[in-house]
C-alpha cells in the first residue's frame, strides 16, 4: 500500500504541480480517514470528497489510486452484498442491481458481480422452497390453485423483484400436472 505522503523527487516542481500534488495528498488522506477500516463503494468516498470541495478531477485521481492501492473494491463489495442476499432474503437481478447501485457502487462492477450471480429462474424456486417449504409439502396442484396460497406466492416473489411472467410461469411450472 501507497503511504499517504508523497515522495519529493530530484527535479524541482512548478508551483502549480506543487498545488496539485498537496491538493491530491490532502484529498487523499481525507478518503483514508473516511474509508477507516471498512469497506466502502468508491461512490460515497467521492460524494464524500466533494462535498469537501475538492475537483472532479482529484477526486478520479484519488479514487483510481486507492483502487490500485486495495483501499477501494467495488466488485469485492459487490460480490459480499450479493452473496448476503441469497437464501431467505433473495432478490431478483434487476432488484441486486438497483441495491447496489443505490450504494454507490461503480456499475461495471455490479454488472460483473452480476453476471456470476445464480438466474432469476433458480433463486426464485430456491427462495420458494424456503419461505414456503412446509405449506408445499402437503398440497397437490388442484389445491393450490383453488387456495390464496398461490397468490400469496406470486406476490411475495414479485415483492423481491422478480418480473411477472417468470413469476407466472415457475408457478404454473410447479403446480400444474
Amino acid at each position: 500500500m501507497k503511504k499517504i505522503s508523497l515522495a519529493l523527487t530530484a527535479e524541482p516542481l512548478s508551483e502549480e504541480e506543487r498545488a496539485w500534488n498537496r491538493c491530491l495528498q490532502e484529498a487523499r488522506s481525507k478518503a483514508i480517514a473516511f474509508l477507516g477500516l471498512s469497506k466502502k463503494p468508491s461512490g460515497q468516498v467521492a460524494a464524500r470528497l466533494q462535498a469537501q470541495s475538492f475537483s472532479r478531477e482529484v477526486i478520479q485521481a484519488v479514487l483510481a489510486e486507492l483502487q490500485a492501492d486495495g483501499y477501494l473494491d467495488d466488485y469485492a463489495l459487490a460480490k459480499r452484498i450479493i452473496g448476503q442476499r441469497q437464501g431467505r432474503q433473495a432478490e431478483a437481478k434487476s432488484a441486486l442491481r438497483r441495491r447496489l447501485m443505490t450504494k454507490g457502487l461503480a456499475a461495471e462492477s455490479v454488472e460483473l458481480a452480476l453476471q456470476e450471480a445464480s438466474d432469476d429462474r433458480e433463486s426464485a424456486n430456491a427462495l420458494l422452497d424456503q419461505r414456503f417449504g412446509a405449506e408445499l409439502s402437503g398440497m397437490t396442484g388442484e389445491t393450490v390453485f383453488q387456495d390464496s396460497t398461490l397468490q400469496k406466492m406470486a406476490r411475495f416473489l414479485m415483492s423481491r423483484g422478480y418480473n411477472p411472467e417468470l413469476v407466472e410461469q415457475i408457478l404454473i411450472r410447479r403446480f400444474r400436472h
